[in-house]
Formats: C-alpha cells, structure tokens, sequence
C-alpha cells in the first residue's frame, strides 16, 4: 500500500512540475496581468502545439481587437522562438462593441486569451524548447496605458507517451468557443458611394460560393447576421449590417468609416449568425456579381421563381407608395389635393376620371425621368444608390425653399401660391388639365426627402436588377403614391365621401404647414452637414424673397435694385465676416517640446499641455466635445494662452519623460500652468465650462517669475 501511494505522490509531483514549466509567471502592470501559457506541457510532433496570451485587464478596463474600432491599438506579439519552430498568426476571439460617449471601440472587458499555433521541429540539441513572447498592449477605461512584456515558458520535448494537459487546458476549450470557424469562401465587397448621407460599403455572398463552403448553410440562415470587418478605417465600428436578398445572393450594407479613403483587394470578415455561428471568411473587391443571372437560365421553374420574386418587389412597393401619403412631406400636398376635387361635385364622371388620370401621368412620368436619370448614371460607370440627389447642396436648398414657399402658401402668405398649393383648384374648376399633371410632378419631388429613408432599401435593390425590372418596380411605386387620389376621382361613390367645404378647411390648410415646416428644417439639417454656409446663404435667400413680396405689395418698385443690391452685399459681408471669424477663433495649436515650454514660462504666458494619441478613447471625447467648443476656443484667444500638443500615438520618449514627471502612466494628461509657472493636472474627463474657468483662473494670478518646469 505505502508502494502505491509513493507513486502517486511521485506522478502528482511530476505533473505539478511540468505544468508550472509550460507557463510563464503572471506579471502585474498597470490595470492589467499578462501571462503566456501553453495548452500541453509537452512539445508535441506533427501537429500544432497551441500557446496564448492571457490578459487579464481590471473591471471596467478593455483591452483591443485586431481592429480596435474607433480609438485603440490591437495587442501584438512578437516572438522569439527555437530554430525550426514557426508561430502563426492571432487567432482572435469575437469582439464586442464598448461605447463610451458615443465612440465605439472593438475589443474585450473580461479575461481573454490569444491563441497562437506554434509548428515545426526544433532541434535535438536541447531537452527543452524555450519560448519567448514579447507582447505590447493598450488597456483603457477613461485613460489609456500602453504596456509590455517579455514573457517565457519552457516546454518538454516528446517522451514518447501522451502529452499532458495543463491546468490552461479548459481555458483553452473555452476560448475556442469563443473564435470563428475558418470558411473557404470568397464573397465581394463594393463602395455604393463614398459621399456623404451614402456612405456605404456593401458585401455580397451568393448562393453558389457558400454552398461549395459549406452544404450546410444557406442563405437564409445568414440573414441577420452581425458582421466586423479586421480592416481599420473601413466601415464604421458601431455599424449593423443591413442585409437585403437580391435574386442568389445575400447582400450586407454598412456605414463607411469616416476616415474611409480607399478599399482593399482583400479583406477579412468576422459572421456571427442569430444562431451565434462563429464564421471567418475573406472577400475580394472588384467583379461584382450579377443577381439572379444563374436562375434566369437555368430551369422553367427558376423563371418562376424570378417572376414571382419580382411581383413581390413590386407589391411592395406599391406598398411603400401607399405609405408615402402619410408622410409629413407628402400628406398635406395629398390633402389639399383631395379637397381641390371637391370642386368637380356635379361635373361629368369623364372630366373628374381625366384630372384622376393626368395626376397620375404625372407622377410616373417623373419617376420615369428619375429612373433614367438613375439608369444613365448606373451604366457610365457611377456607383450611385438611392437618395443621390439629397447630397447635392443645391437640391437641397432649393428643396427647403420649396417647401417653405408651399408651407407659407398654406397660412394664406402667397394668394398665388396657395392656388399653386392646392394643385390648381381654380383650373381644375374650369378644367385646367395642366395643373393636375403638374400636381403630380410637385408631389413627387416633395416625396423625395421622405420616400429616401423608406424607400431607400426597396429601391437599392432596384438598382441591382435589370432595367426593365427597376422602372416596373418604379411605375408600382409611383401608383401606389397616386392611388388614393386616383381612386376618388375615378369612383364617384369616394370622392361623395369627402366633407363638404367650409369654415373648417382654412384651419385644416393652415394646420398641414406644420409638417412642411419640419421638412424644410430637416433639410437644412442636412445642408448643414455639407456647409454651414450653405445653411446661411439659403436663409439669406428667404430673406430676400420676402422682401421683394413686401416691396412688391407695398408698390416700391422703384427701389428694387438699390434693395436687392444692398441685400445681396450684406449677404457676401457677413459670409466673409464668418470666415474671417471662424479663422480668428481657430485654437492655436503647438507641437509640445521642453524649448516651447520653457519659452512660453520664461514670458510669463499661461500655458496648457495636453498629452494625447490618436488610440485614446478619452482624447477623442473631449476634442469633440470640449476643445472644438466655440466658447472654449474663444477663450484661448482672448486669454492668450499658448497651448502645446504632445502627441504619443508612437512612442516617444521626451512624453514619456514628461508623464512621469506627473506620475501617469498613460494619456489623456491634462496640465495647466499659470503666468507664475505653477502646474494643475486638469482631470482627465474635461467639460468646456470647467476649462474655460479653469484658464480664467491661470491668468488672473499676477507674474512672479519662477524657473520654468523641465
């Protein structure tokens, strides 16, 4: 008995040995333990032989994906291995989305491990295969440290007998679950545009390259899917994928990254389907495929199947037509319409079918027009999605004006306006035909600022489609815009429904400007974004405009050019006044060095430094926030105060010397010093209120001069 339990303890003992040998000795360093550990704790032949990082960061504290999002540096490692042996790459687990203050970074809060395949044969001189890994990081909560180590383990070679497992070993299963199944499939990747409001890259996978991947996954169960691209600066990181079936294939939309410039041949994508498949797989840009080519061809059935997909496109789009009249662009055109037929009470059934008729020719001939107008573009090589024509300035100027102009017809402004607003109701009385085709032109371009974020993933699917198709899903739409006119003035029976004219329609014309006003404000929202001047100059318009109506009604004729031409030089004064503004109030900026320092503190200038990188999460906030506030900048001018930028996206070994002298081990490094040279570390969330009476308070203190700080 005391034989077997001698040989237990000495078995126990030996795989205590070798498992504290196949890892390194977990290092501390700030707001973060790093280790490196092996799966076995013998080397093992012909196969991987499977190591990790751990980092195991504090509550609260993040370390970074291979894309790390908005702000952040993924972690590296560099190794340092025996002859013979090869270590492969980062096989990364899945990432999650960490907000703070609207910037969203990729990374992982809790304890993660980064596998690495070690392969090859080292050689037979040593007993021992030693492993080196030096690891960088970046782990960050409201600050950023950067960090490194050297890490070291030493593994066994094979003995002949089954390699052990190491106490690492179910950390290791756990991790797997946590990473991506490699996928043989190539999909497509395109830029739809690059301009701004359409800022979206698109990815394809069609039915015939995932099924050579994999039997068991279609295109259905892929729908849905989350998608992160490993590419930085491509899409942006708190982008959902908008996925859309076009014929054979599955297509995904996202939001172009802001700093998005050009796309990569390949890039590398990270599925996780809605039933939390794990799938990996590259795409290539260029060669977009067709949609629904293969099934036009291949069987009667398949034919069918075009057909009917194509009938269920159209349906709903007549659909999407239908819910456009209920929109605040396009309802109060479709109301006053509707109350303008009331005056065809009593007239033939042929001359109320003909006005029904000419709105709707109206509003197909328009988008006709848009259709070919799209088309043209679509073949010349343009790559152009629905809602083009709202990035463009001058539409939307003239399309904020316009509706204005019809709001201001319904509160009884404009006597000829308002005519025009109720889509010829006098011609109409008297049988103007033009005036109901026109109608239907006006309601189509006052649905265009809503029919984009409806319509927008309909008609996207359009443009992929061969032109017969697109221009019939076109027509369905544009009768469904029209069909609640159309049906009055084609059934007698409905338009007997409507209420009769009275006291009431001139509170229900005036309550329909409300939501033309909000269409007109949210157009210059959108302007904004352009141009702030665009914004101006389109105010500036109206201003005119509205005195020339005044003038016009109070017979000043005579002093139109002297009025205008004054106008019109206010207008140009105060755009170059802004400009000249804004280039005053620009913050004045100096890249940080001891000289600038010392030189600025010498004079007895007020200075602030501030320690920042492009991977801190905090820095961003406050530049956003804070240091681009126009009382913020305002203050810097007035008070005088130099302000000095170190920048530690690379390393730098004078900040890093400066951060010590302040005992940080990280960024974002706030420090304010007064006219005397006294310093004051800011904290490192700032708010432009706490800055600026901060600065306030670093030059009311009266010159005593002091040896600067070094």
């Amino acid at each position: 008995m005391s034989r077997w339990l001698f040989l237990f303890v000495v078995v126990i003992n030996a795989l205590a040995l070798s498992s504290a040998h196949a890892a390194s000795e977990p290092q501390q360093h700030p707001h973060i333990e790093v280790q490196l550990v092996s799966e076995f704790s013998h080397w093992q032949q012909d196969t991987p032989n499977w190591v990790a990082v751990v980092l195991r960061p504090e509550h609260h504290w993040h370390t970074y994906w291979v894309n790390p999002g908005e702000s952040g540096l993924p972690t590296r490692i560099n190794w340092t291995l025996p002859d013979g042996v090869e270590a492969g790459d980062i096989v990364w687990p899945t990432p999650e989305r960490i907000e703070a203050a609207g910037i969203i970074n990729l990374g992982f809060e809790e304890e993660t491990l980064l596998l690495v395949p070690l392969t090859g044969e080292p050689s037979a001189e040593s007993r021992e295969i030693n492993i080196h890994a030096d690891v960088s990081w970046l782990v960050c909560k409201e600050s950023c440290i950067p960090g490194n180590a050297t890490l070291q383990m030493t593994l066994a070679k094979p003995d002949g007998n089954i390699p052990l497992p190491t106490e690492f070993a179910a950390a290791f299963s756990q991790a797997r679950s946590q990473t991506a199944t490699p996928l043989s499939l190539t999909a497509h990747t395109r830029v739809l545009s690059a301009e701004a409001e359409q800022r979206t890259l698109q990815l394809a996978i069609t039915s015939s390259a995932l099924q050579q991947a994999s039997a068991d996954l279609s295109l259905t169960m892929l729908a849905g899917s989350d998608l992160f691209v490993e590419q930085e600066s491509l899409v942006q990181a708190s982008a959902l994928p908008r996925w859309q079936q076009q014929g054979d294939m599955l297509v995904a939309s996202l939001a172009l990254n802001d700093y998005f410039t050009t796309l990569p041949k390949q890039t590398a994508w990270l599925l996780i389907t809605p039933d939390n498949k794990r799938l990996r797989f590259s795409a290539t840009a260029g060669d977009w495929p067709a949609p629904s080519d293969t099934a036009v061809t291949a069987t009667a059935g398949s034919a069918q199947n075009g057909a009917h997909s194509l009938l269920i496109l159209m349906l709903m789009a007549l659909i999407g037509g239908l819910l456009l009249n209920l929109m605040p662009c396009v309802f109060p055109v479709l109301a006053i319409k509707a109350v303008s037929l009331m005056k065809l009470r009593g007239k033939e059934k042929r001359e109320a079918r003909l006005h029904g008729w000419l709105y709707l020719g109206g509003i197909q001939a328009s988008l006709l027009l848009l259709s070919g107008l799209l088309l043209l573009l679509k073949y010349s090589g343009q790559q152009i999605g629905w809602g083009f024509q709202l990035q463009d300035p001058w539409f939307l100027a003239v399309l904020a004006s316009l509706m204005l102009a019809m709001a201001l017809a319904l509160f009884g402004v404009f006597e000829l306006g308002a005519r025009f607003m109720s889509v010829g109701q006098a011609q109409i009385s008297r049988g103007g035909h033009q005036a109901s085709f026109l109608s239907g032109v006006l309601a189509v371009v006052v649905a265009s600022p809503c029919m984009t974020p409806l319509m927008a993933p309909a008609i996207g699917t359009a443009l992929t489609l061969p032109a017969i198709e697109m221009i019939l899903i076109m027509l369905a739409l544009g009768f469904g815009l029209a069909l609640p006119l159309w049906a009055i003035s084609m059934l007698p029976r409905l338009a007997a429904m409507l209420p009769k004219p009275g006291p009431w329609l001139e509170t229900f014309k005036q309550a329909m400007a409300f939501p033309l006003l909000l269409t007109s404000v949210w157009l210059l929202w959108l302007l904004s974004n352009h141009q702030i001047l665009a914004v101006i100059a389109t105010l500036l318009l109206w201003v005119i405009v509205a005195m020339l109506v005044w003038m016009r009604r109070r017979q000043l004729h005579r002093t139109f050019v002297v009025s205008l031409g004054l106008l019109l030089a206010a207008g140009i004064s105060y755009q170059f006044t802004l400009s000249a503004t804004q280039s005053e109030q620009a913050l004045p900026e100096q890249a940080y060095s001891a000289e600038r320092l010392s030189d600025s503190l010498s004079s007895n200038q007020a200075v602030l430094v501030n320690m920042t990188a492009d991977w801190c999460l905090t820095c961003k906030v406050n530049e956003r926030i804070t240091f681009a506030d126009s009382k913020v900048k305002e203050a810097f001018n007035q008070l005088g105060i130099a302000y000095l930028v170190g920048d530690w996206t690379h390393r730098d070994a004078n900040i890093t010397q400066y951060l010590d002298q302040f005992q940080h081990a990280g960024v974002p490094l706030y420090v304010l010093y007064d006219k005397q040279g006294n310093s004051q570390v800011l904290p490192q969330l700032l708010t432009p209120t706490l800055l600026i009476d901060s600065l306030n308070q670093a030059v009311q203190v009266k010159p005593n001069r002091q040896p600067p700080v070094e």
